[in-house]
């Protein structure tokens, strides 16, 4: 995987596809906000196919290296929505080194959102959040009682309050 990147891997990357390579053929597992699954090897290695053949590196791209779309070809996708978008690690060296940002793409809106400084404190937020019934960002968790699967948890979007 890291050859047809180009690169190496983040170490919470190798981590997360060492214990979980996907959300495999399951029904949609979406306990990450915004109904994000994750996703395996393969998946990955589409995706960033697609986010490099976007052309936000590009010469033409209006965004210069030092702004996050302008390294895009160093996002490593490991969860996508059902509706278009990624969430992805930055592997660009410097200072965003291994942050994860989710990036809704069928919305037009150009502009990452961080979610955290690492996989590990992005999973650590979501736990806890869960754990106390608070918020990540400007999500709530939610656990439904569906009697046929189980639980499933839910992030519902916490609207601004007028």
């Amino acid at each position: 995987m890291e050859s047809r990147l180009g690169f190496r891997l983040h170490p919470d990357v190798k981590a997360l596809l060492r214990l979980h390579n996907g959300a495999g053929k399951l029904r949609p597992v979406a306990f990450l906000p915004l109904n994000h699954r994750l996703i395996s090897t393969s998946e990955i290695i589409r995706s960033h196919v697609r986010i490099v053949d976007f052309g936000w590196h590009d010469e033409d791209s209006p965004w210069e290296e030092d702004h996050l779309n302008g390294h895009a070809h160093q996002w490593v996708p490991f969860a996508l929505p059902i509706d278009g978008g990624y969430a992805f690690v930055d592997h660009r060296p410097g200072p965003t080194y291994g942050h994860v940002y989710e990036l809704g793409i069928g919305s037009g809106d150009t502009d990452a959102t961080l979610w955290a400084t690492s996989l590990g404190d992005l999973f650590s937020q979501l736990a806890d959040a869960l754990d106390e019934q608070s918020s990540f960002l400007h999500f709530r968790p939610r656990v439904d009682q569906d009697t046929a699967h189980g639980s499933a948890l839910t992030w519902d979007v916490i609207l601004p309050t007028r």
